[in-house]
C-alpha cells in the first residue's frame, strides 16, 4: 500500500512537468500565430488607409485643376 501510494506520487510529479511544457509550447505557439496575424492586419489596414488617401488626394487634384 505506501509502495503504490509512492509509486503514484513519483509518477504524477513526472507527469506534471511534462504537461506544463505542453501548456508553455501551446502558448508560445498561440503567441507567435497572433503576433504574425497581428503584423498582417496592421500592414493590411495601413495599406488600405494609404490607398484610400492617395484616392482622396487625387480627387482633389482633379477638382483643383
Amino acid at each position: 500500500m505506501i509502495l503504490h501510494s509512492c509509486y503514484g506520487a513519483s509518477s504524477l510529479s513526472k507527469q506534471e512537468p511534462s504537461y506544463l511544457a505542453i501548456i508553455y509550447y501551446e502558448v508560445r505557439y498561440l503567441g507567435f500565430l497572433l503576433s504574425i496575424f497581428y503584423q498582417v492586419v496592421i500592414i493590411e489596414i495601413l495599406h488600405f488607409k494609404r490607398s484610400v488617401f492617395d484616392s482622396y488626394a487625387y480627387c482633389l487634384r482633379q477638382c483643383i485643376v
